[in-house]
């Protein structure tokens, strides 16, 4: 999930929604090589959402 709803301790117990994703050119699409959710971030109600390219 990359958001949860800040009530009812929800990111605690990991229930949440797809809200955030990575959007990309063709040209960027293919030279990614990963993407993954930090949901380890607890800055905000959201998790960053990290995508790897090469070259």
């Amino acid at each position: 999930f990359t958001w949860w709803a800040p009530w009812r301790n929800l990111r605690a117990r990991n229930i949440g929604w797809r809200l955030d994703y990575m959007l990309a050119s063709p040209t960027v699409a293919a030279r990614a090589t990963g993407c993954e959710v930090e949901a380890d971030v607890g800055t905000s109600d959201h998790a960053p959402v990290v995508m790897t390219t090469v070259g």
